[in-house]
């Protein structure tokens, strides 16, 4: 299991010495090793992906859901390529996913879960025309323009403030994972 820290990107993979042994186990179905290397990275994989959603969000106040659409995708291995990816990507996120409320005296957001609101003076909730529902501030005291959408951090960053999720910690658990997998699907 390898993490490559610049693109926040996880890979999955069976190391030779494990390929090795399960050959070994599995020696009179020849046929059967790709299935149960496959089967044992991509269930590790799904799982490895639950784990860092369920802990962004225990982190974070923003839905699972909105989540698993945009920012956390998974490649799924192959019988040709035994290794699966799970890629945490994206840009910072509106503030209305973290519960923005239109209130008197501007627009209030909880960003970290259990945590206080915070406020934005003179801000606003609108739907532009696309359809995309943001919170909106003027740049400048005076006049209507400019007007800009303001907007939390983004899913990479708040993963690099979790300690269960930097390289080491996730590697191991999913090497672990691994191992108890792989030798699930050779007993099936």
């Amino acid at each position: 299991v390898s993490r490559e820290t610049e693109d926040r990107m996880i890979s999955v993979k069976v190391p030779d010495k494990q390929i090795k042994e399960i050959r070994g186990m599995l020696h009179g179905l020849p046929k059967a090793l790709p299935k149960v290397i496959v089967r044992a990275i991509n269930k590790v994989a799904n799982k490895s992906k639950t784990f860092i959603i369920r802990r962004i969000t225990k982190a974070v106040a923003i839905k699972q859901a909105d989540l698993r659409r945009r920012n956390v995708r998974m490649t799924r291995a192959t019988w040709s390529r035994w290794l699966a990816r799970i890629v945490v990507s994206g840009g910072r996120i509106p503030l209305t996913k973290f519960g923005a409320r239109q209130t008197k005296r501007g627009v209030t957001y909880r960003i970290q879960r259990g945590g206080k609101r915070g406020r934005i003076e003179r801000g606003f909730i609108a739907r532009m025309p696309s359809g995309h529902e943001g919170v909106f501030v003027r740049q400048r005291s005076r006049g209507r323009l400019p007007i800009g959408e303001a907007r939390g951090p983004s899913v990479p960053a708040v993963m690099e403030n979790i300690p269960e999720l930097q390289p080491g910690a996730l590697d191991e658990k999913a090497s672990a994972d691994l191992e108890i997998e792989v030798v699930r699907q050779a007993d099936i």
